[in-house]
């Protein structure tokens, strides 16, 4: 007798998003087994040589014996590759897994059987987060580790991945929010079956090709076809008639998806998760966050910035993600909306999170929250992708910009906050194509007329590099700290300064090691581990010469430094040149002092205008310290007024004024950076050639994106926020 079908219990799952949480959790390892824990990328596998790659993640709520139903990890390029690649990823075969450290931290370990081969495709774009750049499902790797007798829920598991070619992804130390995240799916019971007899069927999810259906049908029809691309040309229209009579198999295709992007952006800053409190008052320095009630009822404001939605994207999903600080369970009842603005400004002042204009609300009744360290579907919120579509809809949204996210309501829910190393994490997916389209093609006797029209494209933007430059900016104190920190949340390529990296006597690793090390190639003091190449590139100022001096600079640095790119012909580290993807910059010595002299005739000169026409990079940017023109009364310094652009310079950038300024002289840009310790008095600016100036007690840096066709300029200061946006060239950058 066949028995009835019948379903098996429910059983309980999860799902995890867990990132890299530390710099030492993403390593690599080197042939003679020299630790790098320190660098801002990580080359999958291949740098000067092979390396080994290892990646950890802590704090796992996964119960032992659970099963694995889904699981990849997630990573944004940081530079373009796409040489053939063969990558295998293991999973350390321990029921805990420890800290790198050490000689031999990552190679000496005992691996899983189980492994998974990747293959990845190009990575033809800086910042990508894409399907291109995930793995492929690793779930039997994790399962190995989580079905051992000594894995227990809250355990670590660290990913060790070996193999050949190169794709370059960020690191924790390149971009926190950009760091690798594993994502992971599992259930702790038996899945669902239907049992008849002895045989029992498990439930799969399968994904089928399009499928193919042949019939007896013969119809006569005429279909006109046009076909309208994008190209670099323009032809004229040419029309061609062809009666055929066929017999074909009817075929159902589905047209590819459209462009699409997924990215996980947590909280980069302890200011930008806060509580504001019933008098107005805002707390951004709490080690977690009561979602509403702590002592009394309070508003949360979450910030998330640099998110890369391009305005008018579709939004198709969006949520944030929170871990569970303390035990939770009474009933609570919040309500969800994000600030409407183009780009959300940092939280301050008194109220400065509920007096912002919102969008629509969603709202949120939360499961008890009972075990802490938990971060699963429990802790994340409903849909907020109306919400989020509502801000990048707007006409004022550009890719980059920040989302503000506000809470309130009533009871209490306690998460982590930025403080303890598990700060929310805003989840978000686009698409920016229109909906696949689905055509048939059925037996035919046709008349077909193919037009073919007149055609033009617009060449789109290659690949970018980014660097941020600071100047007069060496003080040791916390505000240097903090353009540092906005410095590395950017997740830019190179640091450039306009000199005077230090006012104080104390030396250059108290004053710029402490801050920038993980930037500088060849470091040897004592704040942590350099760059294993340099990516700190200095000019002289006067006050590298007067409270250290050139000794002092010379032996600190090492200029342009190990694994750079350079013509290398200035034979001296006073000036010098580097190349970074499109981006070719050219240091200059304007100081007095300097014994290859400070005049287009000089020996300094004329290696400029030959290094400038040797270079074959699209955008050419020259740096020194003392600005050739200034508003600032006594710093226009013309002996610097070379012809800098007859010689083929795209833009100077200089320090010396303490201020931010962006001029313009016969056609040409000069930026000077030097808002880095103090501002100079002049509070507007009287040169003609002057079109934006900022004076004010509130530091900064200048950002630059160069790729082809463009080189975009932003100036952001910590207090002020964006300052001045320019663009050099007709194109745009990604």
């Amino acid at each position: 007798m066949v028995a009835a079908p019948r379903m098996a219990p429910a059983v309980e799952s999860g799902t995890l998003e867990i990132r890299v949480a530390a710099g030492d959790d993403d390593a690599e390892e080197l042939a003679n087994r020299f630790l790098d824990v320190a660098s801002s990328d990580l080359e999958l596998t291949v740098e000067l040589s092979a390396q080994t790659v290892g990646i950890r993640f802590r704090d796992l709520g996964i119960p032992a014996g659970a099963t694995i139903t889904t699981a990849w990890i997630q990573f944004t390029a940081d530079e373009t590759g796409s040489a053939p690649t063969a990558l295998t990823l293991r999973a350390e075969n321990v029921g805990d897994a420890t800290a790198f450290a050490g000689s031999g931290a990552i190679t000496r370990r005992p691996l899983t059987t189980a492994a998974v081969s990747w293959s990845p495709p190009p990575w033809p774009a800086v910042g990508e987060a894409g399907a291109a750049q995930r793995t492929p499902d690793l779930a039997p790797v994790l399962q190995a580790v989580v079905a051992r007798a000594d894995w227990a829920a809250g355990n670590d598991l660290a990913v060790i991945v070996t193999g050949s070619g190169t794709r370059t992804a960020e690191s924790f130390e390149g971009s926190a929010i950009r760091a690798p995240h594993l994502h992971v799916e599992w259930t702790a019971g038996p899945a669902s079956s239907t049992k008849t007899g002895g045989t029992t069927t498990t439930s799969t999810t399968t994904t089928t090709p399009a499928t193919t259906t042949t019939t007896t049908t013969t119809t006569t029809t005429t279909t006109t076809t046009t076909t309208t691309t994008t190209t670099t040309t323009t032809t004229p229209a040419t029309t061609t008639t062809t009666t055929t009579t066929t017999t074909i198999a009817s075929t159902t295709t589905t047209a590819p998806a459209p462009p699409s992007g997924i990215r996980d952006i947590a909280v980069a800053t302890g200011s930008d998760d806060v509580e504001q409190i019933a008098n107005g008052w805002i707390y951004a320095g709490s080690s977690d966050l009561e979602l509403v009630v702590d002592a009394g009822t309070q508003t949360i404001g979450l910030r998330f910035t640099e998110v890369p939605i391009p305005r008018g994207a579709t939004i198709t999903a969006a949520w944030v993600q929170f871990t569970v600080d303390e035990t939770s369970t009474a009933p609570a009842a919040l309500r969800i909306h994000l600030h409407d603005t183009a780009s959300a400004p940092p939280f301050a002042g008194n109220s400065g999170v509920s007096n912002r204009p919102a969008t629509a609300s969603v709202t949120w009744t939360p499961d008890p929250w009972p075990v802490p360290g938990t971060s699963g579907p429990a802790q994340r919120t409903p849909s907020l992708a109306p919400l989020v579509q509502t801000v990048v809809g707007r006409a004022d949204w550009s890719p980059g910009g920040a989302l503000a996210v506000v809470v309130t309501g009533t009871g209490t829910r306690t998460a982590t906050a930025f403080e303890a190393s598990l700060p929310p994490r805003l989840h978000v997916e686009w698409s920016t194509g229109s909906t696949p389209s689905t055509t048939t093609t059925v037996p035919t006797t046709t008349t077909t007329t193919t037009t073919t029209v007149p055609t033009t494209t617009t060449v789109p933007a290659g690949p970018s590099t980014r660097i941020a430059v600071i100047g007069d900016y060496g003080s040791g104190n916390a505000r240097e700290g903090q353009v540092a920190d906005m410095i590395d949340a950017a997740g830019v390529d190179a640091v450039v300064t306009t000199g005077d990296n230090v006012y104080a006597s104390t030396g250059f690793d108290r004053l710029v090691g402490r801050y920038y090390h993980e930037w500088i190639g060849d470091y040897s003091g004592i704040y942590g581990i350099g760059s294993f190449r340099n990516r700190f590139f200095p000019s002289l100022g006067n006050h590298d010469y007067i409270d250290v001096g050139l000794a002092g600079y010379l032996e600190f640095f090492t200029l342009p430094g190990d694994g750079v790119a350079s013509l290398g012909t200035s034979g001296n580290e006073r000036y010098y040149d580097a190349r970074l993807g499109d981006l070719h910059l050219f240091i200059l010595n304007s100081q007095p002092e300097e014994p290859d002299g400070l005049t287009p005739t000089s020996i300094q000169g004329v290696w400029l205008r030959r290094a400038l026409a040797a270079s074959t990079a699209e955008w050419k940017v020259v740096v020194f310290h003392n600005p050739p023109y200034s508003s600032i009364p006594g710093k226009t310094a013309q002996w610097m007024q070379w012809p800098f652009a007859a010689w083929g310079a795209d833009l100077v950038l200089n320090g010396d004024a303490h201020v931010y300024e962006r001029l313009e002289v016969a056609g040409f840009d000069y930026v000077i950076s030097g808002l880095g310790i103090n501002n100079s008095p002049t509070p507007s600016p009287f040169h003609s050639a002057s079109r934006v100036f900022y004076s004010a007690d509130d530091a900064g840096a200048l950002f630059i994106t160069a790729c082809r066709g463009a080189m975009e300029l932003e100036y952001r200061a910590l207090v002020a926020g964006i300052v001045d946006t320019h663009t050099i060239g007709t194109g745009s950058c990604p």
